[in-house]
């Protein structure tokens, strides 16, 4: 299970050439909701306490890790002719003349970097918000480089408007880390113009970003392949390794740990936060056509629930851009 020996050459992926969960083992045998290799290393634990009573064992503690994919930091940053397109839909297609002002005048503010009004920022600093509530830290993952290969991506990292962005999430105490763009996940030239870029702009802005923390865009994972180029450019923790059609423990736990190379049989500098969770797994209809709150919200707490029984670490994905069920974040980390 943390080994991920299951995923060498993988042939059944899915369209982003992701293995899929439905061909993983602990899908086949219904124990992805079940960090299993925490529970078999419980159960030695409780084994050596019998044997050894007096022995005084590591004991760990239960905590709640936010991360948020900043996959468009701004809703309306688009290019000119992108933005003419969607401006004749929301008169032809939608026929509200609400919604083309609205798009125009924050379209206006976000040029001169004026964008307080743009919705995917004011949900950043609402989750930053709700998070501040419970002492929480947030993470949030940013895509150093724009490339066509990235569908969708709209923004520049170094832009002055999102360094706006990343200045106040470091004021106020939260993360920043790196979101390496889509085809890094088997590229090491590209991947490392990422984290030289991600490194350039962090250290302008008074972080200085030795210690690598990544994340890869779309969850895109080859193994070993994109291990080896994590570890041959000594990035120091990686949280991709999860389903996104699926919650669970891919690797089987909820605790960091080293990643071990099947291949080359050795245990890499990378570190492991595995997620556990990701929102649009059950909130958005690319993986789920119709869903209920209060379904939705029992899954999201059972998994956190598993991840308290085990002392072990909750990690769940929120984007910045899941604009309506955010009042869903603040029950998920109560």
């Amino acid at each position: 299970m943390l080994s991920r020996i299951e995923e060498i050459d993988a042939i059944e992926c899915d369209i982003y050439g992701r293995f899929c969960s439905s061909s993983s083992h602990a899908s086949k045998n219904g124990y992805l909701k079940r960090p299993v290799v925490d529970e078999w290393l419980d159960i030695l634990r409780q084994v050596i306490s019998q044997i050894w009573p007096k022995l005084n064992l590591l004991e760990h503690g239960f905590e709640i890790k936010v991360t948020c994919d900043v996959d468009n930091p701004l809703l309306y940053n688009d290019s000119i002719h992108i933005f003419v397109r969607k401006a004749f839909s929301d008169l032809i297609k939608y026929k509200s003349i609400h919604r083309l002002v609205k798009r125009t005048f924050v379209h206006l503010l976000n040029k001169i970097s004026m964008i307080d009004h743009d919705p995917f920022f004011q949900n950043i600093r609402k989750i930053m918000k709700i998070c501040e509530k419970k002492n929480l830290r947030v993470n949030f993952y940013f895509i150093p480089l724009k490339r066509k290969s990235d569908n969708g991506i709209m923004y520049k990292m170094k832009d002055k408007k999102i360094k706006k962005i990343l200045l106040e999430i470091q004021d106020r105490g939260h993360l920043i880390s790196i979101h390496p763009s889509y085809d890094t996940c088997r590229d090491k030239r590209k991947l490392e113009r990422d984290i030289s870029e991600f490194q350039k702009i962090t250290k302008s802005i008074g972080l200085d970003q030795k210690c690598i923390n990544s994340r890869q865009h779309y969850l895109r994972w080859k193994h070993p392949e994109t291990l080896d180029i994590l570890d041959d450019l000594k990035v120091a923790t990686d949280s991709t390794l999860y389903y996104a059609d699926s919650p669970g423990f891919r690797c089987g736990t909820c605790y960091e740990y080293p990643l071990f190379n099947p291949i080359k049989q050795k245990i890499t500098s990378v570190r492991e936060i595995p997620l556990v969770l990701m929102e649009d797994t059950l909130l958005s209809n690319v993986y789920r056509e119709n869903y209920k709150e209060k379904i939705v919200l029992n899954e999201f707490i059972k998994i956190r629930e598993t991840c308290r029984k085990m002392n072990g670490k909750y990690v769940f994905l929120w984007h910045n851009c899941t604009l309506e069920n955010i009042h869903l974040l603040e029950k998920l980390i109560s």
